[in-house]
């Protein structure tokens, strides 16, 4: 009996601890699957002094307690991935239609209250502004309680409506459905130049001003982007409350001032698929790579393509091979096109970085919420391991747009404010004095899926009072390659 005690102690030590590599990689660990763990070990371990005449196993129980209520607390309120699918798939979000109790979608909506709490750094270093979305939350579970039930699309409003109050544009609750379902007719409006300017008789104006609290966002502009994604998809004007069912009016115009209407119906909106398997001439993002790059010799000119910030032997490679041709063709102007970026690793603008004539360079300090405590890395020079071999000393140009967004805005801010290049185009789309390096969750019930920064970011150069990073030559994005052209 005495020996089968710390045995199953040692046992229990060993899942408990191992729960926490167990949620990181493979599938979420409920807190009180370990804090029922924790109490059966603390149980066994004062069993094991009534039982047990010798010190030896005593202290062997005590220890093993102790580490792994130690792990409990790094793993659950410590770390920040706790819990989250950063490092792991998921399910997709259930259908945008499908009806949730109130008491399963007053659940969800607390789990993410209970993460944000957890994780945003804002409690530590804001000025209150966390109460602003708790306030909303508490109104929002009420309307939710009072209906009975919602459905995905308007549970993840409500959600949106809670998070949105804080201004953080990483901070934020969306869907990833199945089979999200495209208007089939958008690429013939979009290769010939035509924008969205109202639906239903409804300007893009009104709807930005009207649906403002389903968006989080810091730059207008960003809301823009993510509204006109929504726009093109029958999930998306749902969850806008834009109902498709009797017909939605789009209204279009061109760069020459020329309106047209038309009207979709339910049938017109079809699956990716079929979207490209219809619009063939439409470039289908998912086959090109993220990275790549052109060279113009008679311009002298190096276009390299970033479309997402991803840092991977692919990328690391495709830098190298650029500026090694660069180099043999002695290539006087490089062009970075971050335009429409989301984002990703800013790593990627410390490994460009590296090929450029500079010493050293000044980069965002941060400071990041731990559990109970508060990191801070406020020393923000680097010096800059230079790959001697390859150093470029010509002229370095960043194209942007509203939709280079988190490391796609790092990356020309580091260029801006150490001097290194010019910015052609429009302010990427966040604020350099925000949050980021989000933790990504999804909810038990609905499957929504939700991020949490978990650092407050300070702007490379701290003397800057620009409230983006703003172009030194400013123009609409799709003509910032032009603009760069005729300048050289």
């Amino acid at each position: 009996m005495q020996k089968f005690i710390l045995i199953a102690i040692i046992l229990l030590c060993l899942v408990t601890i191992s729960l926490f590599p167990l949620d990181l990689f493979v599938l979420s660990v409920p807190e009180w699957v370990i804090y029922t763990l924790l109490g059966v070990i603390a149980a066994l371990t004062v069993m094991i002094f009534k039982v047990h005449k010798k010190k030896a196993p005593k202290i062997t129980a005590v220890i093993l307690t102790v580490i792994t209520a130690a792990s409990a607390v790094l793993g659950i309120y410590i770390d920040p991935y706790f819990n989250s699918i950063t490092l792991r798939s998921a399910p997709r979000t259930l259908p945008y239609d499908t009806v949730i109790p109130a008491d399963k979608a007053i659940e969800d909506l607390k789990y993410v209250i209970h993460y944000f709490m957890k994780d945003h750094p804002v409690k530590k270093v804001g000025h209150g502004e966390h109460t602003y979305v708790l306030k909303i939350a508490d109104d929002v579970e009420s309307k939710i309680e009072q209906a009975g039930s919602v459905t995905v699309n308007e549970l993840c409003a409500y959600i949106e409506t809670a998070l949105s109050q804080l201004g953080d544009a990483h901070t934020t609750a969306y869907t990833r459905f199945n089979k999200p379902l495209f208007l089939k007719h958008y690429a013939k409006w979009q290769t010939g130049s035509w924008k969205i300017k109202a639906i239903n008789g409804f300007t893009i104006k009104d709807l930005l001003r009207e649906k403002k609290d389903l968006f989080s966002f810091e730059a207008e502009s960003w809301e823009l982007e993510q509204l006109k994604s929504e726009l093109v998809k029958l999930q998306g004007l749902d969850y806008l409350g834009i109902s498709v069912q009797d017909g939605v009016t789009y209204t279009y115009e061109n760069d020459e001032g020329e309106i047209q209407e038309e009207t979709y119906y339910p049938e017109d909106f079809v699956t990716y698929e079929k979207y490209y398997e219809l619009n063939p001439e439409s470039p289908n993002e998912n086959e090109e790579p993220f990275v790549s790059f052109t060279i113009d010799e008679e311009k002298s000119l190096a276009v390299f393509t970033l479309k997402e910030c991803i840092y991977n032997d692919e990328y690391v490679n495709t830098v190298r091979d650029m500026f090694t041709q660069v180099k043999e063709k002695n290539i006087q102007n490089i062009a970075v096109d971050l335009r429409g970026n989301g984002g990703g690793n800013d790593h990627t603008a410390v490994e460009f970085i590296r090929y450029l004539d500079t010493d050293g360079y000044k980069y965002a300090s941060e400071t990041m919420l731990l559990g109970f405590f508060m990191t801070e890395r406020s020393n923000n020079y680097a010096v800059n391991e230079r790959y001697s071999d390859l150093t470029f000393s010509g002229n370095l140009y960043i194209l942007t747009s509203s939709g280079s967004f988190s490391s796609a805005m790092l990356f020309p801010q580091y260029i801006k404010d150490n001097g290194l290049g010019t910015l052609i185009g429009e302010p990427p789309g966040n604020d350099p004095n925000g949050y980021g390096e989000i933790a990504t969750f999804r909810t038990p019930n609905a499957g929504i899926f939700f991020s949490i920064s978990t650092k407050r970011f300070y702007r490379a150069d701290q003397n800057c009072t620009d409230k983006y990073v703003m172009p030194d030559i400013d123009c609409e994005a799709n003509s910032a390659l032009d603009v760069l052209y005729d300048m050289l």
